[in-house]
């Protein structure tokens, strides 16, 4: 019996994969749809794609037909900001730039703002005067000869940003020979830093007034005597643009206080950044100090000369009478409003302004009060009247402007903007803060100058 001969074991192992396979891919083949996808690592993951290509320049185009490229031009001082065009700008923003450009001697937003950040709650020695129902002469009467006393405040750079808000002029009771003292919103101030600090051409803050008919007179800013940045106001000392540019006298809240002169640095435009409390016998506004002098000492230096307070002094501007009481929802106010275009037709009660803005007292009420957490709160009790909710809602610009109450005449409150309230039920009211807010960065009358 002859035996015949086996394969040898690999062959038969050859021929069982080939077999395999080919019964499994009819399989593979019908569920290819449903295989799942993994993530793939692309080139431009691992590494990351260039930049595109930068847009031409236009120096170099015209460089190619003759005009002079950048590298032709002579260097220009980088303080030199070009010019804007004028028919982009209101009447107030183009006047205010071009004192920002021409007058370079007085106090620069920066050290406003370390003045800003460095007295915030301070307490002045002086106090205001005390008026919940004051007389005839004092009251605000709501006339369509303007609003005496009610100033625009604006904050610019001399590369054209400009921030304008609203404030009014208050009466202390001991004068101040060193400025006039003026309460605005804070928002406004602080959504400058980033400009200000970027600032290679000057910046200041500047309080425009209407006197007269067509007169528009401008103070400048000189100093931030206190700040409450969670009620969004602030204080602010000014003088007369003319007289902005000499050094004047320290502040009467200064007296007593050691130095506390601090040099936080020097801005982009080269200038020295000083904040503090300077001695009293050297005292004076926060003044800009050129660094290009290597022995310049801090600008405390009283220069002062009757020529001066009697210039200040005949320039004060009209102020408005502050009611220490909050009054019930439901009260009649007048709120100043104002608007950057002139009133349409039917839009009765608008009255020309300073700047080419426009102004109105609008009509209104108070709808209640809020606390710092949102909570209804009521006058007479022990709630914190952290804010004020009224009626209308306030136009653009006038943030800072007064809330006057209709029967007395006297502030009760100050504008700070528009919030939601009660969305379901509500919607949008007027917001600001009780004019009570005001008095906490005074003393307390016949406490004035006491330690």
């Amino acid at each position: 019996m002859s035996l015949r001969a086996l394969p040898p074991l690999s062959a038969l192992a050859r021929g069982a994969r080939s077999s395999l396979r080919s019964s499994t891919r009819p399989l593979c083949a019908k569920n290819a749809h449903n295989r799942r996808g993994y993530a793939t690592i692309t080139p431009s993951i691992l590494e990351p794609r260039p930049p595109p290509e930068p847009p031409l320049n236009p120096h170099a185009l015209l460089s190619e037909h003759g005009t002079p490229g950048p590298s032709q031009t002579p260097n220009l001082n980088p303080s030199d900001s070009p010019p804007i065009p004028q028919d982009t700008l209101s009447d107030l923003d183009a006047r205010i730039l071009q004192i920002v450009r021409d007058e370079r001697t007085g106090i620069s937003l920066p050290s406003l703002l370390a003045q800003f950040d460095d007295r915030v709650g301070d307490v002045l020695p002086t106090a205001l005067k005390y008026e919940p129902s004051p007389a005839a002469d004092r009251r605000v009467w709501f006339s369509e000869r303007g609003a005496p006393g009610v100033v625009a405040i604006a904050h610019a750079t001399g590369e054209g940003t400009v921030r304008v808000c609203s404030g009014f002029a208050l009466e202390q009771t001991r004068p101040d020979e060193s400025g006039q003292l003026f309460v605005t919103c804070a928002h406004t101030l602080e959504e400058m830093r980033r400009a200000a600090a970027e600032s290679q051409s000057g910046s200041g803050t500047f309080v425009v007034a209407k006197r007269g008919d067509d007169d528009m007179v401008v103070y400048r800013a000189i100093a931030i005597p206190s700040a409450l940045p969670r009620s969004d106001v602030m204080l602010l000392r000014a003088i007369p643009l003319k007289d902005a540019p000499r050094r004047v006298a320290a502040s009467s809240f200064q007296t007593g206080a050691q130095s506390t002169v601090t040099l936080h640095g020097t801005s982009a435009s080269g200038e020295q950044i000083y904040s503090g409390t300077p001695l009293p016998h050297q005292s004076g506004p926060l003044f800009r100090n050129s660094a290009s002098s290597s022995n310049a000492s801090p600008p405390w230096v009283n220069t002062t000369s009757p020529s001066l307070a009697a210039s200040t002094t005949s320039s004060l501007l009209s102020t408005l009478p502050v009611s220490p009481y909050p009054v019930h929802p439901g009260t009649r106010i007048r709120a100043h409003f104002v608007r950057h275009t002139p009133p349409v037709l039917g839009e009765e009660g608008w009255v020309p302004w300073v700047g080419g803005m426009w102004s109105k007292w609008v009509s209104g009420q108070v709808v209640g009060y809020r606390d710092f957490a949102g909570k209804e709160a009521k006058p007479g009790t022990y709630d914190s009247l952290s804010h004020l909710l009224f009626e209308p809602i306030p136009s653009p610009g006038s943030s800072g402007g007064p809330i006057v109450d209709e029967e007395t005449g006297a502030v009760v409150g100050i504008v700070l903007g528009a919030r939601m309230d009660s969305t379901r039920i509500d919607g949008m009211r007027g917001w600001g803060v009780p004019a009570e807010t005001v008095l906490e960065m005074f003393s307390l009358p016949g406490l004035e100058g006491k330690q």
